[in-house]
């Protein structure tokens, strides 16, 4: 699955995502539920994987971290014997309702057995600005997994790891995949825009860029894709938002 959203009809990035929340809360509308999510959490505990895999995603694009909606996704990402997907899906919607009542879990997920489950746990976790998780992540750089390795790359990044530049630095030189070295440039970039350029680390930051034979403008596109990315799920189809709005017109 790893981070590959689609083009189409609703676009990428946040046109999609408020495409989906406006179809989403239209729906949830007509049917008059008295929770705003009572409908998606009842879906993620029926018996359909894929119906399960869907209200995991949608929880998360919904914008409400109620106690029902965490306790919900946490007990998802916690089952080890739900489906893969689910479960990735549950960590990606974690981290985007940006509550830190899922640190926890999401932490416990770093040594999970199955690689994409860790990917989606670290970078939900640099999602909650959780810098407690930046040793913890940083150990991630070498992991055998590259989407494990990328997604480190980026959640320092996000997390503002100055005190791991270096490591970053390494992956950005010598990973043998070459989207996780870009990963890792991104990172860099994200280090030194959010200390404006000011400091040691900033500028180290920003050196090891050019030595890597990047312009800050490739940074600066590759951050904004991999956001519009990160933003959607994997596998997005373009039709689906089409689809959950022709289901919130229709509903009774």
């Amino acid at each position: 699955m790893n981070y590959i959203a689609g083009d189409g009809i609703l676009g990428t990035g946040s046109e999609a995502v408020e495409c989906y929340r406006e179809a989403l809360a239209a729906l949830l509308e007509s049917l008059e539920v008295s929770s705003p999510t009572h409908s998606l959490i009842e879906q993620a505990r029926c018996n359909d994987a894929e119906a399960r895999e869907e209200a995991a995603f949608l929880l998360g694009q919904s914008g409400v971290a109620d106690d029902a909606t965490l306790d919900c996704l946490i007990e998802i990402v916690d089952d080890g014997d739900e489906v893969a997907d689910v479960r990735f899906e549950g960590a990606r919607a974690l981290g985007k309702l940006g509550d830190p009542k899922a640190v926890s879990t999401l932490k416990k997920r770093l040594t999970d057995s199955d690689p994409d489950l860790v990917s989606a746990a670290i970078l939900a976790l640099g999602m909650l600005d959780d810098d407690g998780s930046i040793e913890d992540i940083r150990e991630r750089l070498v992991d055998k997994d590259r989407f494990v390795r990328e997604s480190a790359a980026r959640a320092l990044g996000h997390l503002g790891a100055t005190g791991h530049i270096g490591a970053i630095i390494d992956v950005m030189r010598n990973d043998p995949i070459s989207v996780v070295r870009d990963a890792a440039a991104q990172s860099l970039w994200m280090i030194y825009a959010a200390a404006e350029g000011e400091g040691s680390a900033a500028r180290r930051a920003l050196k090891a860029i050019h030595r890597g034979g990047y312009t800050v403008t490739e940074v600066q596109d590759g951050c904004r894709r991999a956001e519009e990315m990160l933003a959607l799920r994997a596998w997005l189809d373009p039709q689906f938002g089409l689809d959950l709005q022709e289901a919130a017109r229709s509903s009774p």
